[in-house]
């Protein structure tokens, strides 16, 4: 993911928007070596994958988290869309 793209998603996550119509299926399996690298996966999907690993009970943000998913999106070079 590019810079412009990570801030674009971590936007959406801050503003706590969901896309109830989109799973976070294509993203399962992100820390692991067999993941696939350049994979394509919708912006929605993205910020919804953030919200359910970042986000606290209580509405708050794990930035240790949120740093760390972000690391694994530009590590697996995943292609927002």
């Amino acid at each position: 993911m590019l810079k412009a793209e990570m801030k674009i998603v971590v936007d959406e996550l801050r503003t706590h928007k969901y896309y109830e119509n989109h799973d976070i299926e294509p993203l399962f399996g992100i820390g692991l070596s067999d993941f696939e690298k350049g994979k394509y996966v919708a912006k929605e999907a993205i910020v919804n994958f953030l919200g359910q690993q970042c986000r606290y009970f209580n509405g708050g943000i794990d930035e240790e988290e949120l740093t760390n998913c972000l690391f694994l999106l530009k590590q697996k070079q995943v292609i927002m869309i």
